[in-house]
């Protein structure tokens, strides 16, 4: 985290109790008081500060003025609590980590800066990460954003707003090509909005994870914990230590304790709530060609080895996509400005480059329906 984050202005700052940040530094889920509310046309700042006064767990909410939530909430933990809240205002929710050096800062964190450092984060651990656990993570990212929008009663770490809309019981079966424009068009509803959860959350969450670190440096010690458990823990700049952990089944909060330990630093529960806005179709192809130049920067910079298995392995799943996902693909609203894109980017390369990257290019125009 930048200390400079401290001076951005508070537009969209969380609403903070001076009692959110009286609870000691790393208690556990097991020590964090129940929740009891009962909300009644409340914005989404004050239901936060009324979870976060009673709990002195910190909720980063984004301004909003509408007085949207109604909803009771008896004696529940604090997930399930913040869970039925968010539902209620037709948002998303998700659970992060902090790791400080004194604490949480004077002046609180707004939602916008905790989701910078976790997008920042989440970048810089996609880098360090070996290709073929890239591989493995890439695989379960498929249809997580259906996975956490469909959790049960009880989700653990978080929960994406629903963007489809579900096939009524008792209605008669769909055909396929009911079943694929049904699909097109949440995939137009999931794009035509921005939630900037969707970049950060994980595939699945656990709270127990299998663990073994010896003399890890602390970004290696906080990978290790988000590749086993989802989460993502935010360090101060500055903070170092060699972590151990003996081989063991431990609860991550356990986990967490022992490194923040062994930095001599302090930790702490934050959740962040959002929701969903409409963006345009130039907001979003905005959005995507900011991605796209981003992935092109990180792909030029690895060897050329990694370089030639990424472009084998996009290459493999683009061609090995089943006719009705290809049909699906190239029914989308953007599949013409992804062509576009490719068939620009790839004219102005030079030709050993363009060589490099062919498999790729051509799967990708090929599937979407250009000339291959």
């Amino acid at each position: 985290m930048k200390s400079s984050a401290l001076l951005v202005t508070t537009l969209c700052i969380l609403i903070a109790c001076s009692a959110a940040f009286s609870a000691p530094a790393g208690a556990f889920g097991k020590d964090i008081p129940k929740v009891t509310l009962s909300l009644n046309e409340t914005t989404i700042q004050d239901a936060g500060a009324q979870v976060q006064k009673a709990t002195g767990v910190q909720i980063a909410t984004q301004q909003d003025e509408a007085k949207a939530i109604t909803c009771d909430v008896k004696d529940l933990q604090i997930e399930a609590a913040i869970d039925a809240i968010v539902q209620a205002y037709k948002g998303s929710w998700m659970r992060c980590y902090m790791l400080e050096a004194e604490g949480p800062p004077q002046q609180p964190y707004s939602v916008d800066e905790l989701l910078q450092f976790l997008q920042d984060y989440r970048h810089d651990y996609l880098k360090r990460l070996p290709l073929a656990e890239q591989k493995k993570l890439g695989e379960r990212f498929r249809g997580m954003a259906r996975a956490l929008s469909s959790q049960g009663d009880n989700p653990v770490g978080a929960r994406l707003a629903r963007v489809d809309t579900p096939k009524p019981a008792g209605q008669d079966p769909e055909s396929p090509q009911q079943a694929q424009a049904r699909i097109v068009g949440d995939i137009t509803s999931l794009m035509g909005t921005h939630d900037p959860l969707r970049e950060v959350v994980s595939p699945s969450y656990k709270e127990t994870v299998s663990l073994e670190l010896k003399d890890a440096t602390l970004d290696q010690a906080l990978d290790a914990i988000h590749t086993a458990s989802g989460f993502i823990v935010l360090a101060d700049e500055g903070l170092q230590a060699a972590i151990s952990i003996p081989k063991q089944d431990i609860d991550v909060e356990q986990a967490i304790d022992q490194i923040a330990t062994a930095a001599h630093a302090k930790w702490r529960r934050v959740y962040l709530v959002t929701k969903p806005q409409p963006q345009s179709e130039a907001d979003l192809e905005k959005r995507m060609d900011d991605g796209f130049e981003k992935a092109l920067t990180d792909f030029w910079s690895k060897s050329p080895d990694d370089r030639a298995q990424i472009v084998a392995e996009i290459a493999r799943q683009l061609n090995s996509l089943p006719p009705e996902a290809a049909t699906i693909a190239r029914s989308l609203p953007f599949a013409s400005h992804i062509v576009g894109k490719l068939i620009t980017y790839n004219a102005g390369l030079d030709a050993g480059r363009r060589q490099e990257i062919a498999p790729a290019v051509h799967a990708a125009i090929r599937l979407l329906g250009g000339e291959g």
